[in-house]
């Protein structure tokens, strides 16, 4: 496996803590600060925690990028779950559809610099984000 490119099973919390150490490990490597380092790993550990619950199982890919002089470091949390019902309900803070605090999607959008979300009901979802070094 490339070290600059990494995919993980997400089948159990330990695989979350797993995707959260090796974003922050890779966010390290291209030389993010750490506050920045940190916002990657939460924003892998939010994201691969709902695919796991939502899906019970899912992916985490990692990669690192480079556009000109830029660095950077992608994310791809996709599952097969049953996708989103309502897209713009569940960005909103405070939505919460597992008796939680319902920011999830939301702060981890706001942590990274780019985010899209892919859902289709009954097929699952894919949560595509990266994170720029300054």
């Amino acid at each position: 496996m490339d070290e600059d490119d990494v995919t993980l099973l997400l089948k159990s919390e330990v695989d979350v803590l797993r995707a959260r150490k090796e974003g922050q490990r890779l966010a390290r490597e291209l030389g993010m600060t750490a506050i920045d380092s940190v916002k990657v790993a939460t924003a892998v550990s939010e994201i691969a925690s709902n695919a796991l619950f939502h899906a019970r199982e899912g992916s985490v890919n990692l990669r690192m990028l480079c556009s000109g002089n830029r660095r950077g470091l992608s994310v791809t949390v996709a599952d097969r779950g049953p996708g989103i019902a309502d897209l713009e309900q569940a960005m909103r803070d405070g939505f919460s559809t597992r008796n939680s605090l319902g920011i999830g999607l939301g702060a981890a959008r706001r942590m990274m610099d780019d985010f899209e979300v892919n859902t289709e009901i009954g097929r699952g979802t894919t949560v595509t984000m990266a994170k720029w070094k300054d």
